[in-house]
């Protein structure tokens, strides 16, 4: 066998799963605009996925003794901790980091989908979309971050939500030294192009990337079945 054929085989072999690497690339780095979170998938019948191969619980923030009991938030939603533990369905299925529970009834929740508010036993809401990281409450107001927009002030019933500009620069005066630099660390950036275009932009590098890479595993099969075609 020449190096054409073993080149011709290899690509064949490996089309699969080069075209997953290549489109799952593009949804991961879009996947806030996309909100593939919240689209529920019975992956079961993926090897990989299958019953019994179970993922360990990563504990983001607990909450002892509030009105709904004691809570954890995960990965995976809020649980309600006990024999069993009990994920409250009031709230989704997604990645939650921080519980707080005010002053005045109300019970919050944030995480990668949001700002969750519920208020003593009605329906949870969610009051504002975001990737919010902590909440914290403060003598007037509740205090939150995101990722993108920064620190914000909401008011106790969520309706009122202002950009805490003194805050924020407070936070950007705390001077970051740099850390160290590692080899791993470098071939992660350059696989995911932020090494080359900043993390803003490293969105083209996948995009442009997992649509080349999904293109030529298509194109590449394509013609392989056409010459097989012709010369059977």
């Amino acid at each position: 066998m020449n190096a054409r054929n073993w080149h011709t085989w290899i690509s064949i072999i490996l089309m699969i799963p080069l075209f997953i690497v290549g489109t799952t690339a593009i949804f991961i780095a879009h996947e806030h605009e996309l909100r593939t979170e919240e689209v529920a998938i019975n992956a079961r019948w993926i090897p990989g996925m299958r019953v019994g191969k179970q993922e360990p619980i990563e504990i983001k923030d607990w909450l002892f003794s509030s009105r709904l009991g004691d809570l954890a938030a995960t990965k995976y939603g809020i649980y309600r901790m006990g024999e069993p533990a009990v994920r409250l369905t009031d709230f989704p299925a997604s990645e939650f980091r921080q519980l707080l529970e005010d002053k005045q009834g109300s019970f919050w929740a944030v995480g990668k989908m949001g700002v969750w508010r519920q208020y003593l036993g009605a329906e949870a809401k969610l009051i504002k979309a975001g990737d919010f990281h902590a909440i914290e409450e403060l003598p007037d107001a509740v205090a939150l971050f995101e990722k993108k927009t920064g620190i914000w002030r909401a008011s106790y019933d969520g309706t009122q939500w202002t950009q805490d500009i003194p805050m924020a620069a407070g936070l950007l005066a705390i001077p970051i030294e740099d850390k160290p630099y590692n080899l791993k660390k470098l071939m992660m950036d350059l696989h995911t192009g932020k090494a080359l275009l900043g993390k803003s932009a490293e969105w083209i590098w996948i995009d442009l990337l997992g649509v080349v890479l999904a293109s030529l595993c298509l194109t590449g099969g394509y013609m392989w079945w056409k010459t097989r075609k012709f010369t059977t």
